[in-house]
């Protein structure tokens, strides 16, 4: 949609970051700047944004995980156990599950299994900060449970970005 022209300008309005993208194309030519409020990666040659949901029952990594990823322009939802995760997740599933092992009401395994029984070849991060021989127990058993990739907290976020890319890396081969 068109807002105005004149010095010289063309000011373009869109609502979402698809309406953007088609605008831009539509309009390529024509635009000096694009000014969003949205996070578009396609637009800079980031990828594709894809749906996050990461559980954990300490808010604070819930919230730095939440905002890592939606800096790189995801869509995240979150979770404090097992079974609020499977009350926010939507019906076609989401494209990866950031999940801590030890929490109250549903662990991580118990999402796991449900996860790969309900959604089969879900991308699953599995992290955990047991401590311990029981955290190297505990990664072992959410991968045999199902999960792709494991990760021991804490962890440096560029270790994690690197996890997500790579489990990222197939599904957005399938969009290209």
């Amino acid at each position: 949609m068109m807002l105005e022209e004149g010095g010289g300008y063309t000011v373009l309005m869109a609502a979402t970051p698809g309406e953007a993208l088609q605008t831009a194309e539509t309009h390529a030519g024509e635009i000096d700047l694009l000014i969003t409020d949205v996070i578009m990666p396609e637009m800079n040659g980031g990828g594709h944004m894809a749906h996050i949901l990461v559980v954990d029952d300490e808010i604070s990594m819930v919230v730095l995980l939440t905002v890592a990823l939606e800096r790189q322009g995801h869509t995240v939802l979150s979770a404090s156990n097992g079974v609020h995760a499977l009350e926010v997740l939507p019906d076609e599933g989401v494209h990866l599950v950031v999940t801590d092992i030890n929490m109250p009401q549903m662990d991580g395994f118990g999402l796991i299994s449900v996860l790969i029984e309900k959604f089969p070849g879900q991308k699953i991060l599995a992290i955990s900060g047991a401590g311990g021989e029981g955290l190297h127990g505990d990664l072992h058993a959410a991968r045999e449970l199902g999960a792709t990739l494991c990760m021991e907290k804490p962890f440096e976020l560029r270790e994690f970005y690197a996890h997500v890319e790579e489990l990222l890396s197939e599904w957005e081969e399938e969009l290209v």
